[in-house]
């Protein structure tokens, strides 16, 4: 059963809050709301292994990690990552199988 990669999410991602500014802060937790909303659907399309927040050309987005990337005329419409979850646009990132590290 897949399971969300806390660790790659932290290790791989970069949210930048930048200033302190409250529109920032309020941005974090709504995108944290809306991934939380969505993550469950999204794992269960077809090659994704996590779900993870990121920054894209400067703006929060939606991180959806897959095995591999798959043209969307390959897969049925029920299959496709949407382009915005709510307010935030994903960002599909083909990662490979993921595997534990030893410590």
């Amino acid at each position: 059963m897949p399971t969300t990669l806390t660790s790659l999410t932290h290790a791989r991602l970069r949210y930048v809050t930048g200033s302190h500014s409250m529109s920032r802060k309020v941005d974090a937790v709504n995108i944290n709301r809306v991934k939380e909303k969505h993550e469950t659907d999204l794992m269960n399309l077809p090659n994704v292994v996590g779900v993870g927040i990121g920054e894209k050309t400067g703006k929060p987005v939606i991180k959806v990690f897959v095995t591999h990337k798959v043209p969307e005329s390959d897969l049925k419409p029920y299959e496709i990552v949407p382009k915005k979850l709510d307010q935030f646009e994903t960002d599909v990132e083909e990662i490979g199988v993921p595997t534990a590290q030893k410590n």
